[in-house]
């Protein structure tokens, strides 16, 4: 696993194109399911793959976890997060 680039700017949902995406002035980078990415909201920093739990909630879980039992954090779709993204 490794750590590419970290990205500051405001992580919000896109409805159109069902995806996350990470706003950084001008520039913005997409997120996809199965990606490994770290998150950092506030204080809290998560480390895992992003993907659509059973309930077709968006969220980060451990690499390698297949039981959806090992949620880290479950992503709103309404509304923003300023955060700090490793991908």
């Amino acid at each position: 696993m490794t750590r590419r680039a970290a990205k500051r700017g405001t992580l919000r949902y896109d409805r159109q194109w069902d995806r996350f995406s990470v706003q950084c002035g001008d520039d913005s980078v997409s997120l996809h399911c199965g990606e490994e990415i770290g998150l950092r909201i506030g204080r809290q920093f998560v480390w895992g793959r992003l993907e659509v739990d059973m309930a077709g909630s968006w969220c980060i879980i451990f690499p390698g976890s297949t039981d959806g039992k090992s949620t880290v954090l479950t992503l709103r779709t309404a509304g923003t997060y300023d955060a700090k993204i490793y991908l």
